[in-house]
């Protein structure tokens, strides 16, 4: 459901929704657990690049989404790799999922208009 909702939503109503938009660079990343499916739970460690919106701190964590009912699922991110998160809820960690990802253009035109 999460995934479909975000994929019709333009990207300023996506970090409208949001608590925190901010642009990171991944520390670290680690798996937690790995199910009978094949589906990972993992928490990457990210470093606040540029703030769109919110006061996150300049380090903090995030989780994968441990609800697997969606069926969609967001790939482990990469150390050195660099994201747009739309973040809500308490945290950190905080649990991310397909529709939490956002590219740097997406941020930069939503922060625009």
């Amino acid at each position: 459901m999460a995934c479909t909702l975000a994929a019709t939503r333009t990207p300023r109503q996506r970090v409208h929704a949001a608590k925190l938009a901010v642009y990171v660079e991944v520390v670290s990343a680690r798996t937690l657990e790995t199910t009978a499916d094949g589906v990972s739970t993992w928490e990457a460690t990210v470093r606040r690049l540029k703030t769109f919106k919110g006061r996150p701190a300049a380090v903090f964590r995030v989780r994968s989404e441990t609800d697997r009912r969606g069926g969609c699922h967001l790939s482990m991110f990469q150390s050195g790799e660099r994201v747009g998160l739309l973040l809500d809820g308490p945290g950190p960690p905080f649990h991310i999922g397909l529709g939490s990802t956002i590219t740097l253009s997406e941020l930069r035109r939503a922060r625009r208009h």
